[in-house]
């Protein structure tokens, strides 16, 4: 085997060659580092490549850099560090070359949205609502971006000019993080190098906001106003109501089909596939809102009726469209003369005033169907006089039991 004399900063700099040729010059301190010379024209370039065999021994050839912008000590310096995660079968050139194929943003979160959200089978809620925060958020201000390029300074220019929308800014931020984590398991950015890592999330203040008594009657008599002189329709105004009276999600009054709905025992089964399993959740309502559902019109007879949609659009084929609930909702708010309450404040005030009736956190949970008892707490918490009347009740059958006359003053909860 030749040996190779230690490249230096003097024999790169007298390093020359014919027009159109290629050689390179092989180090003889790091087995495999070399300085390849090209001239094109009167243009001479010196670069530095490792030669190497991956785990499968497939040869290749990594580039570093070009001297002088990278000296023969940096390049040495480098090129251990490259040759320490070859022998942990790493293989640096396949990784680099999928980043540069790796391409804008843009294409990577169509990839997110195809390989992780729908090959992972997430709810449709959840894959819609990452759609409009990659459409309407993230693209617009970092899509054309290459994705191995993006760094944290410029996570945080985009991030900054959100601040009107706390929320909804740290949910795109949340998913653009996702998004580059999985680009660095995908090899599209080195290990470790999520540029979203770090950056503070925007304060968010709890809404306490849901209607009052007042406003809810001035709520039922603008629909009744609306919908008769035509300002809106009557599956619109029926998904309003029933919003009010159940505490559904918006996403689960408009989508409702006729086989979710159980008027003999008076239930509601909702249908939604979650982390690709098919999940049934059983919501019960009252008479009120039966009476609503029961006054919907619906096909009878008809091969496929139960899969119809209660609250059509204007195709019967679609659901009543988000749009056309937010149009209805400001004809309503301006109705009232109020601009602070959104059509998801419907839901607070159902679990505020189930709360005020004396319900726990548990019926609460059950009702407005929260998957934990953490959300369903903030509204039994909301409401003192339940709990001083439990409370009283508990310290006074303890306080007994720990008196001295206590077998003659027990008394039992009731």
């Amino acid at each position: 085997m030749p040996t190779h004399p230690k490249l230096t900063e003097s024999i790169l700099q007298r390093a020359n060659i014919s027009d159109g040729v290629e050689e390179t010059h092989w180090d003889g301190e790091i087995r495999g580092l070399g300085v390849r010379v090209r001239r094109f024209g009167d243009r001479l370039s010196r670069t530095w490549v490792i030669k190497y065999r991956n785990a499968a021994g497939a040869q290749r050839k990594l580039t570093l850099g070009d001297w002088p912008g990278l000296n023969v000590k940096s390049a040495r310096n480098l090129a251990k560090k490259e040759i320490g995660s070859i022998a942990n079968k790493a293989d640096p050139a396949r990784d680099k070359a999928h980043r540069r194929e790796a391409g804008t943003v843009t294409l990577l979160l169509a990839r997110f949205l195809k390989d992780h959200v729908k090959g992972k089978k997430r709810s449709e809620t959840t894959a819609r609502e990452y759609a409009r925060l990659i459409e309407k958020v993230i693209n617009p201000g970092l899509g054309s971006a290459q994705v191995v390029a993006v760094d944290r300074s410029d996570v945080e220019r985009w991030f900054s000019k959100l601040s009107k929308t706390p929320r909804q800014a740290n949910q795109a931020l949340a998913v653009l993080s996702k998004a580059m984590n999985l680009a660095e398991g995908w090899r599209l950015r080195p290990a470790s190098s999520n540029p979203c890592r770090g950056i503070e999330r925007y304060p968010e203040n709890q809404r306490d906001r849901y209607p009052s008594s007042d406003e809810y009657q001035a709520i039922g008599k603008a629909l009744g106003m609306l919908e008769k002189s035509g300002g809106i329709g009557t599956s619109v105004a029926d998904v309003i109501r029933i919003l009010a009276l159940t505490g559904l999600r918006l996403s689960e009054a408009r989508t409702l089909r006729w086989r979710n709905i159980n008027t003999k025992s008076g239930v509601i089964e909702l249908e939604r596939v979650k982390s690709g399993k098919f999940e049934s959740k059983t919501r019960v309502v009252g008479t009120a809102s039966l009476a609503i559902l029961a006054s919907r019109p619906r096909p009878d007879g008809d091969i496929g009726s139960d899969d119809d949609f209660v609250f059509p659009g204007t195709d019967d084929a679609e659901p009543v469209s988000i749009w056309a609930m937010e149009s209805a909702w400001k004809r309503v708010r301006k109705e009232i003369g109020v601009n602070d309450l959104r059509l998801h404040d419907l839901r607070h005030g159902v679990g505020t005033i189930a709360a005020s009736l004396g319900a726990n956190a548990f019926l609460v949970r059950d009702k407005l169907g929260h998957a934990t008892l953490a959300m369903s707490s903030r509204y039994v918490g909301r409401q003192t006089d339940p709990l001083a009347q439990l409370s009283e009740k508990l310290e006074t059958h303890i306080s007994t039991a720990m008196s001295k006359n206590r077998k003659s003053n027990v008394r039992h909860l009731t």
